[in-house]
């Protein structure tokens, strides 16, 4: 039987730190593998006092390199380094365009997963552990909004170790695309491994992060029964995923039942019917290798393996504070006198039931969230989400007890599709990886953000580690509420409070719309019709804003000037409905820009842009989303979507969360989310995006290149 080695999983995980490679260095080396229109060398760079193996990744210089290759390529760069760095993602020690693109890679020392198990199984506890690793990887990559859609044995690469066994890693992100970009392409995919999707889009619909989750199944199926689950000729093999079930695991190996219904679940042929998310698949494997192996692997050697959660921790937030416990459970064993929080057993979400003076929840009308709880009976059999390893914890740290989080929505309220949906994402996905304890509310107007902000930070049950405020409209509350409670951590999203306590987490909005700006533009300028919208090439385009504030005004000021960068004698119209809840005020506005003449309109007026993109229908016009890609979350109107300028609001909250779980919270700092950071982006919509031409896509590309690398300097507005 082969093996990944002795000694369990390493104490720590092998990899190789960035650092700048010279394009002489990296155009030497050994030819080790090909795939696809690229070829892979093996480097030795000369550094002091070592030398560092690296592999290089670069287009295949024997064939022509048409724009096509060079921009896929490129793409493919863009999206891996995006994923930042992960401990089981290949990760790229140093990029370039120039003489031609190239990526510089860890060398990975161990072969692949494929050659590995091409012969022989692994011991039933290395499979677990090898799938954990890779789950843990592709979760990472949904979470930075990444699917990888090519998840086999081939592109699972092994680094050696000199404390364990060996470490698999997630290589070959040539395929991915940011999530829901699709071009329905099955171009160079292994059939064994292909979703129905990718063969049959019609009928499964697009490839997303669904489809990771069947090649997750199928990774799966191969690694506990040491086959996949169809097998034959390319033609054969796709009739089956397409119009047979396949055997139970256990058909072919000894194993559970239970792991049966676990892999098959993954393997269904309509996504709906699939695991909602990766997180489910993670926590089961994480239940399988404790019940085999004895062990928990919450990191490689979780350091919370010997804490005693049933043990009251002391916040040190306050000495005047009382202790709480670290256990779910016992948070919710509350004194039904007080009853100020309730739980109903979930680990995690609960809702405020009474305000400070015994008040059931609504205090002025105000509507607080009911309980949710994500642990549903579809995904799967966990009713506690474990700990994500060092891999989703990425920056390190040392890992702390799960903090309890008080989330204060921006008014508007949660259903906006785009804001508050995607802050509540980031919510979610923290207390499901950091078993933190959140609670949410929605205010109505200002006085209620007011009120929240301090009920959160008084309380003592739950004592609060951090209150998180998002939205811009929460900044004079907190001005005020901050000084007030000075050993309460505080975090505001979309705004600076320059207090002791706050942390401040601010989007460089201006240069994401001036990608807008430039897009719709070049759209202009091409009179082109894709979907239900065309462009008149009237050179007039349109801006819609909710409510004018110095965050909005970025918006407007970085759109106007992208606009301007492709033609100054374009004319954009502005507007401002005065209201983030008024699509009969957008919808009416929009008409009118419309009827006046403009072929693309950009708004940031969170729900407001539903009768932005309602009048583009009506109009044969074109829109342009905000916040979150809303080709998806408004989908139909994804005929007239060309793409949105997506605020990475989820991962703001979630980083703050983080950093609390691995105490390197960093109180009264900034942190400014901008294009090089992946903190604002330009996603093309999921079903008129492809159809946009590539020049156009090329101009957009090369404005973002120019801003990153600072030869374009976008007014912010102020």
């Amino acid at each position: 039987m082969v093996t990944l080695g002795e000694n369990g999983p390493p104490e720590e995980v092998p990899s190789t730190p960035r650092f700048d490679v010279a394009y002489d260095e990296a155009s030497s080396g050994t030819l080790i593998g090909q795939g696809g229109n690229a070829d892979v060398y093996k480097i030795t760079v000369e550094r002091p006092d070592q030398a560092i193996p690296l592999a290089i990744k670069q287009p295949r210089i024997q064939q022509t390199l048409t724009k096509d290759i060079v921009e896929r390529f490129t793409e493919e760069t863009r999206v891996w380094k995006s994923l930042d760095s992960h401990d089981y993602i290949v990760n790229i020690v140093d990029a370039d365009d120039t003489p031609v693109p190239w990526i510089a890679m860890e060398y990975m020392d161990g072969g692949t997963l494929g050659s590995l198990i091409s012969e022989e199984q692994l011991p039933f506890s290395q499979a677990v552990w090898v799938g954990l690793c890779v789950t843990r990887a592709v979760r990472h990559a949904h979470r930075h909004g990444v699917a990888h859609h090519d998840i086999k044995p081939a592109n699972v690469l092994f680094r050696q170790s000199d404390t364990g066994w060996m470490v698999p890693k997630v290589s070959d992100w040539g395929l991915a695309r940011m999530m829901l970009e699709e071009t329905n392409s099955v171009a160079g995919l292994s059939p064994q491994y292909a979703a129905p999707e990718q063969f049959d889009a019609d009928t499964y619909g697009s490839p997303d992060d669904q489809t990771d989750i069947y090649q997750l199944g199928v990774l799966l199926y191969e690694l506990f029964t040491g086959r996949p689950p169809f097998d034959g000729s390319p033609t054969d093999v796709m009739q089956s995923i397409l119009t047979e079930d396949p055997k139970p695991p256990s058909s072919f190996a000894e194993i559970n039942s239970s792991v049966d219904n676990f892999i098959l679940k993954a393997l269904e042929r309509d996504k709906k019917d699939r695991y909602d998310s990766v997180v489910y698949i993670r926590d089961k494997l994480e239940e399988i290798w404790t019940s085999s192996s004895g062990a928990s692997i919450g990191l490689i050697n979780n350091p919370d393996d010997d804490i005693d959660y049933n043990t009251n921790q002391t916040d040190a937030k306050s000495e005047n504070k009382s202790s709480r416990s670290v256990n779910n459970s016992e948070n919710s064993k509350k004194d039904s006198d007080a009853g100020l929080w309730e739980t109903n057993g979930s680990n995690r979400r609960s809702i405020l039931k009474y305000g400070p003076l015994g008040l059931i929840a609504l205090i002025g009308g105000r509507e607080l969230l009911s309980n949710i709880n994500l642990n549903n009976d579809t995904g799967g059999d966990s009713n506690q989400q474990q700990e994500d390893d060092v891999g989703d914890n990425a920056n390190g740290g040392v890992t702390q007890d799960p903090p309890t989080v008080g989330l204060v929505y921006s008014l508007g309220g949660l259903g906006d599709n785009s804001f508050n949906d995607y802050a509540q994402s980031g919510l979610y996905d923290a207390a499901d990886e950091f078993n933190a304890d959140i609670y949410e509310a929605q205010p109505e107007d200002s006085e209620e953000v007011t009120e929240l902000q301090r009920e959160y930070a008084n309380s003592t049950n739950p004592d609060f580690d951090l209150v998180s405020c998002v939205g811009f409209n929460q900044t004079d509350a907190l001005k005020q509420t901050a000084p007030e409670f000075p050993n309460q951590e505080f975090m505001i999203v979309d705004s600076i409070v320059e207090e002791p306590n706050v942390a401040s987490y601010v989007f460089k909005e201006h240069e994401g719309a001036f990608l807008m700006g430039v897009l719709a533009a070049e759209v202009c300028s091409s009179a082109i019709s894709v979907g239900a919208g065309s462009a008149s090439g009237d050179l007039v385009v349109g801006f819609i804003g909710g409510v004018s504030s110095p965050v909005i005004r970025r918006f407007q000021a970085g759109y106007e000037a992208g606009v301007e960068y492709v033609s100054s004698s374009m004319d954009v119209m502005v507007s401002y409905v005065g209201s983030y809840s008024d699509p009969m005020g957008g919808q009416q506005d929009a008409r009118s820009m419309y009827q006046r003449g403009a072929d693309v309109i950009f708004h940031a007026a969170g729900a407001t842009g539903v009768g932005i993109f309602q009048a583009a229908q009506q109009e044969g016009g074109f829109a342009l989303g905000t916040d979150i890609d809303q080709s998806v979350s408004e989908a139909e109107f994804a005929d007239i979507i060309l793409a949105s300028m997506v605020k990475n609001i989820d991962t703001a909250v979630y980083e703050c969360i983080r950093s609390f779980h691995t105490d390197d919270f960093q109180s009264g700092s900034i942190k400014a989310l901008d294009l090089s950071s992946g903190g604002v982006e330009c996603v093309y919509g999921q079903e008129i995006g492809p159809d946009i031409p590539t020049d156009i896509k090329a101009s957009v590309f090369d404005a973002e290149r120019a801003i990153i690398d600072g030869d374009i300097s976008v007014p912010d507005g102020g």
